[in-house]
């Protein structure tokens, strides 16, 4: 068929979009420990 190398194709770019938000996440959460602990200011 012809959408069958399209769909595979979007799974790849899924895959790497998944990893993207996840680091995003890592980041985002560093760095509100950051500034709780430089504000002092609970979470």
């Amino acid at each position: 068929m012809i959408h069958q190398p399209a769909s595979s194709f979007y799974e790849a770019q899924t895959g790497e979009f998944i990893l993207e938000v996840d680091e995003l996440l890592k980041l985002r959460k560093s760095l509100t420990r950051v500034y709780v602990q430089k504000t002092g200011k609970p979470l």
